[in-house]
């Protein structure tokens, strides 16, 4: 195997990788898109020069040569049009110009209008320029030049807007594509100079400098779970193709020296190599850490700790932002009415009919108020659970039993399908799974002002968990409410606070379990609760 065939062949597979994994990131983005294609074209390029320097046939090679041509026809055009894209310049025009050229090309890249000949390097074959070919150099040319010089211009533009995160994206490109121009190297051989082609080398330097770019400063909006996997898979794959590379040289030169193949040497070989592989990936993982991560590993978990302790915290803030601001709406009410109330008290001291509703309403809007804080406050701090073995099915039955009357008042009928009479134990919190219970019930009544029929049902599901079922026949919850309704504070109920929801959420999740809601407006809802059961 051709020693120089490797180089181009992993840089091939590596392009392919994060072509994939730029385009599942951005799948809807311009410039992602026109990335993912660039690195491609660039793979294909690749892969037929790759198998252009293995064939031992000039014919096969030479036909090599021209696949890969194929691809460097769009080259240029693929990066100019990523460039484009990215800075969100219109020029459909001229880009339906440049591929519709490029395409009539292809029908002449098989031609010796393009490669007239294939000649013998150093490093193997290698195609000879034929009468149209230095039309492909000097379009390359212009093109990544014409790159560079939208991508400065926009450097001065994000300078004097103090665009910081943008200025640093466009530096990097910038630097980027300077690598691209020198892949210039590989027209040189071409025109019978006896030059090394690396331009492969210069795409891989490109594809180092956007992923520390993408990791860095956002490039191209990749996430940050991305970005790290980025960065470790290019250098595992980096290191990985020197490995193999040693593994191969160092084969070569033990075949040539004894002149003998032995499987044990050649295993012998690889294992001793990997023995220093693996220290030197942790040392190549532990630089990068320090220097694009700014942290060692303990300290990159200690960061980390603290990142999750600020975002719990915001959401905490969040949360009690919402509370505030529920509370102060729903205290305002009965406070108003007591003001206005009040104010005509003086006035009305002598009114027995007006002292009467003064007193009645003083009491039912300070119960409105301590109603409130006291459901605020279960919301807020809910005691701690207080885990006990307890009847399932004789809590559930009792829960409806206290609400007997106000079944017969709304007219709703109740159907329990699960047994009164047969013990179901589990672990859990009797009050507090109580409290859960009998908030869905309330809510239940409120959705049947008119009767109905309310349906308890108890199914063990799985072996280790059963599902609880509690369904009415009342209003429903439309399919936006549904995304809200566990939510602080929401309440489609003139008289509601929106906390009773809220605490039954926080109670099943205590409790290891799951509560969702289906719902259809007008035909009713089901509330399912899932919770952890062991059959004892």
């Amino acid at each position: 195997m051709n020693l120089f065939a490797i180089p181009t062949l992993l840089t091939a597979i590596i392009l392919i990788y994060i072509s994939i994994l730029v385009y599942y990131k951005n799948k809807t983005s311009p410039s992602g898109i026109q990335f993912s294609f660039f690195c491609i074209i660039c793979s294909i390029w690749l892969s037929g020069f790759s198998g252009m320097y293995q064939s031992t046939d000039p014919t096969v090679a030479l036909l090599w040569a021209r696949f890969g041509f194929c691809a460097i026809i769009f080259t240029p055009i693929a990066g100019y049009h990523f460039i484009v894209a990215f800075l969100g310049y219109k020029q459909q025009k001229i880009l339906k110009i440049l591929y519709f050229l490029g395409s009539l090309s292809l029908f002449i890249s098989f031609s010796n209008l393009i490669y007239r000949d294939i000649g013998t390097f150093f490093w193997g074959y290698y195609p000879l320029a034929g009468i149209l070919y230095p039309i492909f150099p000097l379009m390359f040319f212009l093109l990544i030049a014409t790159s560079l010089y939208y991508i400065y211009i926009n450097i001065k533009k994000a300078k004097e807007a103090a665009n910081l995160k943008l200025l640093k994206q466009l530096n990097y490109l910038f630097i980027a594509f300077c690598f691209v121009l020198t892949g210039v190297t590989d027209y040189f051989p071409k025109f019978g100079f006896n030059i090394y082609p690396s331009a492969y080398i210069s795409t891989l330097s490109f594809v180092f400098i956007i992923a520390y770019s993408i990791f860095k400063h956002q490039l191209m909006e990749i996430s940050i779970v991305i970005k790290k996997s980025l960065v470790y898979s290019i250098l595992l794959t980096c290191i990985t193709i020197t490995y193999l590379l040693i593994i191969f040289v160092v084969e070569s030169i033990i075949q040539s020296t004894f002149q003998y193949e032995s499987a044990l040497i050649r295993t012998i070989t690889a294992f001793a190599i990997g023995l220093f592989f693996i220290p030197l990936k942790n040392k190549i993982q532990k630089i990068t850490d320090h220097y694009l991560f700014k942290a060692t590993p303990p300290e990159m978990a200690e960061q980390n700790e603290k990142l999750l302790e600020q975002v719990t915290q915001s959401e905490k803030l969040k949360a009690i932002a919402t509370l505030a601001s529920g509370m102060a709406h729903e205290i305002k009410n009965p406070l108003t009415a007591i003001k206005t109330f009040s104010e005509h008290l003086p006035k009305k001291l002598d009114d027995k009919e007006f002292l009467i509703k003064f007193g009645k309403l003083v009491g039912s809007e300070v119960n409105r108020v301590d109603d409130l804080v006291h459901q605020l406050l279960e919301f807020a701090r809910p005691s701690p659970l207080s885990i006990n073995k307890i009847d399932l099915n004789k809590l559930l039955n009792e829960t409806l039993e206290l609400q007997n009357n106000a079944f017969i008042e709304h007219h709703i009928t109740i159907t329990k399908n699960f047994d009164t009479t047969t013990p179901l134990h589990i672990k859990a919190d009797p009050n507090q799974l109580k409290q859960a219970f009998l908030n869905l019930i309330l809510n239940a009544i409120e959705s049947m002002p008119n009767g109905g029929t309310l349906t308890v049902s108890i199914n063990i599901k799985e072996l280790h968990n059963l599902r609880i079922s509690i369904k009415d026949t009342g209003c429903g919850i439309s399919k936006e409410a549904q995304k809200q309704i566990f939510e602080p504070f929401y309440s489609n109920k003139d008289h509601g606070t929106g906390l009773g929801l809220s605490i039954t959420y926080g109670i099943i999740q205590e409790h290891k379990g799951e509560i969702h809601v289906i719902s259809v407006v007008n035909k009713g809802t089901a509330f399912e609760i899932t919770l952890p059961y062991t059959k004892s």
